[in-house]
């Protein structure tokens, strides 16, 4: 009876050691699980708050490349109505000056006989031909002048559809993204939790075990 007793005491003894043994490796498993965890979620934190740093730095770019567009079409806008009143002035006055010298020349003694002899309106057509070379030429330069700012404006237009076709498809790669990282935490989280729960298992089983 004393050795059933003894050999008994002893396997209760082997049996509570290897529990004890079972439950402290379990205990290490949930805390090494906890740790990785921990890591994992100050990784994925991490590589967050870069993507968003990423994303803001692109958003304020685009904000600024679109106000410096805008400003510059404003630009190109007034200084295409500025040349047009220019040139309606350029006309206006130099539709005057040959006006006024027609006048002056008619008025002239001298400038009339020459009139009288070659005619009337052959001298004030010589005039008139002289002033419109000068204000054909103005004209020409102030159209020249428009039509490089109306290319210009045009190509900025371009460049400014360009770029707001760049930055959606920028915002939309960084939404999936930042989406994909948000999923592949939350994966990883629900991954771990089960793990605890199935680690733990065990221990509870053992636990119950031991119970007489």
């Amino acid at each position: 009876m004393v050795e059933n007793g003894s050999w008994s005491m002893t396997f209760e003894e082997r049996e509570n050691r290897r529990l004890q043994e079972a439950s402290m490796r379990l205990e290490q498993e949930n805390d090494d699980l906890a740790h990785e965890l921990v890591t994992s979620k100050i990784a994925l934190r991490n590589d967050l708050d870069q993507l968003k740093e990423v994303f803001r730095k692109q958003l304020e770019k685009a904000e600024y490349e679109i106000k410096k567009t805008t400003a510059i079409i404003a630009e190109y806008k007034q200084i295409c109505s500025q040349l047009s009143t220019r040139l309606e002035k350029q006309q206006a006055a130099s539709k005057e000056e040959l006006e006024a010298v027609k006048g002056k020349m008619m008025a002239c003694k001298h400038c009339s006989d020459i009139f009288s002899k070659e005619g009337a309106l052959k001298p004030a057509a010589v005039s008139r031909e002289d002033q419109g070379i000068e204000a054909d030429d103005e004209k020409d330069s102030l159209r020249k002048q428009l039509r490089e700012m109306e290319l210009e404006l045009a190509q900025t237009k371009l460049q400014l559809v360009e770029a707001k076709c760049k930055i959606q498809p920028s915002f939309s790669d960084l939404t999936v993204l930042l989406w994909g990282r948000a999923f592949v935490l939350v994966s990883q989280h629900l991954t771990i939790a089960n793990v605890k729960m199935a680690a733990g298992r065990p221990r509870v089983l053992a636990a119950e075990a031991a119970l007489p």
